[in-house]
């Protein structure tokens, strides 16, 4: 019976929380450990001097349908930004994303495009598209679109949301990107919760029993059991959700399956740096996020104008801008100083932002460093977990759980602690 068993989730991300949560339902008896002082994770918010920073995801969708779904079940506001506004940076100037893009180049993007929309796959289930998982995409672009179209439109899009470059990212996911955009155009526009990205996240763990800054240092399967130590306590469960990066349940599951160990050790990150800098309000003006392709800058990745998040953003005449590292920058830069950091982001920035005209309208503000910030959906790392969702997810009673399981983003997280949730439970009720 569900009631009698015993859950531990090592990890309160979204993916974990999520988990936690839908395991709670069921009638589990269920504990969360978490390292940090807060929930979260990478879909956080730190307050400073008045300002809510999210200090890892930035922004929303419509197509995150099961978010919206609990953001609506926990009475948590859900709404638009208050402008929004796609731009690149080329030759010295912030233009719209496709100002300076050939008519050839647009051609064989919208022709790539249809034929991707036709593929059965699901953007936040990339396990769907492990079949395609044939290839990387700056080869592919180069072969069959542009490469002005793989400099200025397709590699920027992924150095500003993955941090890394074309190269390190399978055509798989590119695919479920393309279909999602065509079955849902408008879907994508970007929305907010009210309170920042820490709302959901909050919402959720407050409903669990959740041990903040309670670092696990060792799970250890014990035949039908896991054994968890926590200090000089160890504590045992029926299962456990490790729901923590590939690296740090490596490090603390080391009596892994050959299967497990697989897909931990095949996993990989890319890097960046959020830095928060407080501006006037109106600098950037009505720009909502600016791509900045590896082409005119090894540094920048993008920066966004948190204007567009209304009143909450916006005080004495001020907003943030964040900016988004490289990842090849930020690890350059991760372990300098925060000054540092600040001063180098600022010297950076400037160079592929037209709309500072001098250092003082940049004000430090806040950082925060993400050695692991996104997990790489490099070529075969699609078909690598789908093998291991196959044939090793829940062996030794442990389930792994996060975005790097063909999970992209903040919904493909939580929807990954769903299905982790749902497999519990049928594996225990069969």
């Amino acid at each position: 019976m569900s009631e009698n068993k015993r859950i531990a989730v090592v990890g309160a991300g979204i993916a974990g929380l999520t988990c936690a949560y839908e395991l709670q339902k069921q009638g589990f008896e269920v504990v969360v450990y978490e390292k940090e002082s807060y929930v979260g994770g990478r879909m956080s918010t730190r307050t400073k001097d008045q300002f809510p920073m999210d200090i890892g995801a930035n922004h929303l969708a419509n197509v995150y349908t099961q978010m919206r779904i609990y953001a609506k079940e926990l009475s948590l506001e859900w709404k638009p930004m208050d402008f929004l506004n796609y731009r690149t940076f080329r030759h010295g100037k912030v233009i719209p994303l496709l100002e300076d893009i050939s008519r050839m180049s647009k051609f064989k993007i919208a022709l790539q495009s249809f034929f991707g929309s036709r593929k059965k796959i699901d953007f936040f289930d990339l396990s769907t598209a492990a079949k395609y998982d044939v290839d990387n995409v700056a080869h592919f672009a180069e072969t069959k679109i542009t490469k002005e179209a793989l400099d200025y439109l397709i590699d920027p899009f992924i150095s500003t949301y993955q941090f890394h470059r074309a190269d390190e990212l399978s055509i798989g996911l590119m695919y479920a990107m393309m279909r999602s955009r065509a079955k849902h155009p408008k879907d994508w526009d970007l929305q907010q919760l009210k309170g920042g990205m820490i709302a959901l996240p909050q919402a959720l763990a407050d409903k669990l029993d959740v041990h903040l800054s309670t670092p696990v240092e060792r799970i250890t399967p014990k035949g039908e059991h896991v054994e968890i130590t926590i200090g000089s306590e160890t504590l045992t469960f029926d299962r456990v959700v490790m729901a923590t990066t590939a690296d740090v349940t490596d490090a603390l599951y080391q009596d892994a399956t050959p299967g497990q160990k697989t897909v931990l050790k095949g996993s990989e990150y890319a890097a960046s740096i959020g830095v928060g800098f407080r501006v006037p309000k109106d600098l950037l003006g009505e720009t909502t996020i600016v791509w900045v392709p590896y082409v005119e800058s090894q540094y920048i990745g993008g920066y966004t104008n948190e204007a567009m998040k209304g009143d909450d953003l916006v005080h004495d005449g001020k907003t943030l801008l964040i900016t988004w590292s490289h990842q090849g920058f930020a690890t350059d830069i991760m372990n300098k100083t925060d000054e540092e950091i600040f001063l180098l982001t600022k010297e950076k920035l400037m160079e592929v932002c037209p709309f500072i005209t001098h250092e003082n309208q940049l004000e430090n503000y806040d950082l925060e460093r993400w050695p692991n910030a996104m997990p790489k959906f490099s070529h075969g790392h699609l078909t690598r977990v789908k093998t291991f969702l196959d044939t090793d997810q829940g062996k030794n009673n442990v389930y792994f759980c996060g975005d790097y399981l063909n999970a992209p983003w903040t919904e493909g997280a939580l929807q990954c602690g769903q299905r982790v949730a749902r497999a519990i439970g049928e594996e225990i009720s069969s």
